[in-house]
């Protein structure tokens, strides 16, 4: 029988879980390192450790299943997930960014662009510089309404 190692953050998500063989390495109980996490033993066989910490969570002394994940930006709290906003739109803005910087040059006085597609791409630019407000309800990066590039 193999030995498995969770540490649980104070929601009950699991944040990590290893094997030791047979013989536990930590005991169970308070984290050492960090007073806020808990060190739990899993006995049995776990054939995938990721879908394992994905499907389940740890609460008043046992495991209990729950919904997948939604999306990388939802955290578990309170026994659902929520979506991580700031997370979320960091990331969105990070995306919008770098699409406003790989068009830089369309707005430079030495672009090779007459100055009725520099204005298509002024506009586009415009667009993209709303994008996080105008997809506010948004929960994942598949929904955000991206605008179309000039040709």
């Amino acid at each position: 029988m193999s030995i498995y190692v969770a540490v649980i953050n104070t929601e009950g998500d699991a944040e990590s879980i290893w094997t030791t063989g047979v013989i536990p390495d930590v005991a169970e109980g308070p984290a050492p390192w960090d007073d806020t996490k808990t060190i739990v033993h899993l006995n049995g066989l776990v054939e995938d450790t990721g879908a394992y910490v994905d499907n389940n969570y740890y609460k008043d002394g046992s495991w209990h299943t729950r919904a997948a994940r939604p999306s990388n930006y939802h955290i578990w709290k309170d026994e659902a997930w929520l979506l991580d906003v700031p997370s979320f739109m960091a990331e969105l803005r990070v995306q919008r960014n770098y699409l406003l910087q790989t068009c830089d040059w369309t707005q430079g006085a030495d672009s090779p662009l007459s100055d009725a597609k520099k204005a298509e791409w002024l506009d586009y630019r415009q667009v993209l510089r709303t994008v996080p407000r105008d997809n506010s309800g948004a929960t994942t990066l598949e929904e955000i309404a991206w605008p179309t590039q000039p040709s």
